[in-house]
């Protein structure tokens, strides 16, 4: 009777033990020491009036960093938006070329030509093809997402000039309304891969609302598998259609299996695809199919910490990796009663490209990262995406503080 009695109460206690150990994973910090910031680093924080939120960073050319605006954090918790966000052009290249400190980047508003004044801006992920000289945005305007595809060219100055193309958004209806994250150029542009890490999409507050949180909440607790997923999409941008009417087209699954997805990123080759899973804190690896465009899982690479955003640097074949130590610090600072006094520090990662060419998939990738930048918030507040440039690192963050920041190694 006794011994029934001990199995009965392991039976009910085996759950809650397993929750209290997920709960230590998820809430658990990496420390994250400032003084190294300080003593290693020149950063200097760069803002502008019409800047909401630098959530992803991309390189473009000759050091021009691109970042897209967008008050993401109101997004995020279903608020109603603020003012449009935009494109902002980050000049690190001059910075390193004229000797100067970090404090002399020249941060700017690009003109966005052609982009439809009725539809509010509020940009996502980021994604610069140098194949097609195309920058896809991930948009949420309200009420529904979409992609927004610009030409980028190079202006006289040398500046960075952005002619709005079309909007993808499919016609099966698969882009949850506030749930796509990264966007990803596929081997054409008639193709696009995208995260969706929010599958149920964001609804105002009620019953629906409320019983979509805790089914995502369960997910996220016990780590099981979601309907977050990796969707690869058919574009239809048939330049004999008039401007604004293009980006039709259908989507379908890519890549399951994971519990939260976030970043992605490709090779130049799009034979390699590189894709975050928050919960797990891990980098998984897919290999693309050249029959169907589906993604083929390979292997994960491990994590220290929870990661955002990510992306490939196409000269060394490296990954950047931008992290933050907790989910529970960082869902804490997208509460509105609480998010200015949250501060959610960041750890800027490196995967070193053990072999192989930056465009071919014969790369290999240690388990180990590069804690290339660490610190605590206090200039920068929930970084979120990183590039570099020589010796200089450009952090975005979510919104949690307005603008970049730029720091140089010493």
């Amino acid at each position: 009777m006794r011994l029934r009695t001990v199995l009965f109460m392991g039976a009910l206690l085996a759950p809650l033990v397993a929750l209290l150990v997920r709960l230590h994973v998820l809430f658990r910090e990496r420390a994250v020491d400032f003084s190294f910031h300080e003593r290693e680093k020149q950063c200097v924080l760069h803002a502008h009036k019409n800047m909401q939120s630098s959530e992803d960073v991309v390189l473009w050319k000759n050091g021009i960093a691109l970042t897209g605006s967008g008050d993401i954090l109101k997004y995020l918790r279903a608020e109603e938006a603020s003012p449009d966000g935009g494109v902002f052009a980050a000049y690190m290249g001059d910075v390193l070329r004229s000797g100067k400190g970090p404090e002399s980047m020249v941060l700017e508003q690009v003109e966005l030509e052609g982009y439809p004044s009725d539809i509010p801006l509020r940009i996502h992920g980021l994604h610069l093809s140098n194949a097609t000289n195309r920058l896809y945005a991930v948009n949420h305007p309200g009420g529904f997402s979409r992609v927004e595809v610009f030409e980028i060219s190079e202006r006289p100055d040398g500046g960075p000039a952005l002619r709005w193309l079309f909007a993808f958004a499919p016609t099966d209806g698969s882009f949850p309304v506030g749930g796509l994250n990264a966007v990803v150029e596929g081997t054409s542009p008639k193709e696009i891969y995208v995260t969706v890490f929010k599958p149920r999409g964001l609804k105002p507050p009620g019953l629906d609302e409320f019983f979509d949180s805790v089914e995502e909440l369960g997910h996220i607790l016990f780590a099981s598998e979601s309907e977050s997923q990796v969707l690869r999409c058919v574009v239809d941008d048939d330049e004999s259609e008039p401007q604004g009417t293009k980006g039709k087209g259908m989507c379908g699954k890519a890549a399951s299996g994971f519990v939260l997805v976030n970043g992605m990123t490709a090779d130049p080759g799009r034979n390699l695809f590189f894709v975050n899973e928050m919960i797990k804190k891990e980098v998984r690896v897919f290999s693309r199919s050249p029959e169907d465009g589906s993604l083929r899982y390979i292997k994960a690479l491990t994590l220290p910490s929870v990661p955002d955003n990510i992306h490939f640097d196409s000269e060394s074949g490296d990954l950047y990796v931008q992290t933050f130590p907790s989910f529970f610090r960082a869902a804490l600072a997208m509460q509105k009663p609480v998010k200015e006094a949250v501060r959610v520090p960041g750890a800027s990662l490196i995967f070193k490209n053990k072999g192989g060419a930056a465009d071919g998939a014969s790369m290999e990738y240690g388990e180990r990262t590069i804690d290339h930048f660490l610190h605590d918030g206090s200039v920068l507040n929930f970084p979120t995406g990183f590039t570099r440039f020589g010796p200089l690192t450009l952090i975005g963050s979510v919104g949690a503080t307005k603008g970049v920041m730029l720091c140089r190694d010493i």
